[in-house]
């Protein structure tokens, strides 16, 4: 009876696991020919990561699906629960996939990329991996806060003479969850309610966040991303950013391996292939998104100074619905 238990519970790991080699992943990739995969990525993006894909296994047909995470996760569970297994690789971002990672719909596979990804964008189980990431910084207007006004810590967007000047995104309950990181909850929880007194103004839109921050309409916006300040401010607007540091990243837009994905070998390479310093080369200095590749170098000599930090998403996650329950009470986004 042990020995029996023993197979089954072997045969539940994916091939990697028992000892598939490289080459029988390639083999078995090509006597699938074809792969389909759902994702988040802007289009243009995921078309020129499918033409390099298709450079180095061009017996492989990439299909994708494009919508949010939301719509995304919805889809793959519905599918799931109805025994209907069309996919092989899930692209979901932060809550979204940790939730559905949970239900147990993905395969664990270690790809031999993951060597090279930092804690922060990947879990200890091997269900998902990080394809990219992004970091908040305070962004400010260069015409409303002096030199000396910028901040030297989050305690400075207390100050008074901000009240009425800060702008946050209505989706910002995960800069919550990294105060909780560096500050702790207790501290981080008065830290809310304290910047709640500051009438800070909410919109839904990275984009919108930059314009008004711009304008002048602003004075900070305390999460803006690093990728938009650093566009925004190439382009001539009176924006700089200021890091907090060491920084974190938000919780990553990742990558899975469906359980009962039927081209599981091809979804293998694709995984592989985004995780590919190559590909997270392109990410970090053509994209601007962060990744966690340690052997990829930042072209832009200001990022690459900045110290970063290491962060266990999902032990935050787990308690989603508390710190956003939290934020919602204390700040008021909608």
């Amino acid at each position: 009876m042990i020995k029996f238990n023993l197979l089954l519970l072997l045969l539940s790991f994916p091939l990697p696991a028992l000892g598939q080699t490289m080459a029988q992943i390639v083999e078995g990739a090509r006597a699938e020919k074809e792969m389909l995969t759902y994702a988040t990525t802007q289009a243009p993006v995921m078309n020129r990561l499918a033409q390099g894909f298709n450079k180095k296994y061009p017996f492989i047909k990439v299909e994708y699906y494009r919508a949010g995470a939301e719509k995304i996760a919805q889809r793959f569970d519905t599918e799931a629960a109805a025994g209907r297994h069309v996919v092989d690789v899930v692209n979901l971002s932060g809550s979204e996939m940790y939730w559905t990672a949970k239900k147990g719909n993905f395969a664990v596979y270690d790809s031999p990329e993951r060597k090279s990804i930092r804690p922060s964008y990947k879990d200890k189980q091997g269900l998902w991996t990080a394809q990219y990431s992004t970091i908040a910084v305070i962004g400010y207007n260069r015409k409303v806060v002096a030199p000396a006004d910028v901040p030297k810590s989050y305690d400075d967007l207390l100050l008074p003479k901000w009240k009425g000047h800060i702008g946050l995104d209505q989706t910002d309950d995960d800069w919550y969850m990294v105060l909780v990181h560096v500050m702790g909850e207790k501290k981080a929880s008065e830290f809310i309610r304290a910047l709640a007194k500051q009438n800070v103004e909410f919109r839904r839109g990275r984009q919108l966040a930059a314009e008004l921050l711009a304008a002048g309409e602003w004075a900070m916006a305390p999460t803006m991303r690093i990728a938009a300040g650093e566009e925004i401010r190439k382009k001539g607007a009176p924006v700089d950013w200021v890091a907090m540091e060491p920084l974190f990243p938000n919780p990553p837009n990742a990558l899975a391996l469906a359980r009962r994905a039927p081209h599981p070998n091809a979804g293998k390479l694709w995984i592989d292939h985004i995780l590919s310093k190559e590909v997270q080369d392109f990410y970090a200095n053509e994209v601007g998104v962060s990744v966690g590749r340690t052997d990829v170098t930042l072209a832009n000599e200001r990022l690459r100074k900045l110290r970063y930090g290491e962060i266990d998403w999902p032990v935050y996650l787990e308690k989603l619905q508390h710190y956003q329950d939290d934020w919602r009470k204390v700040m008021k986004p909608y």
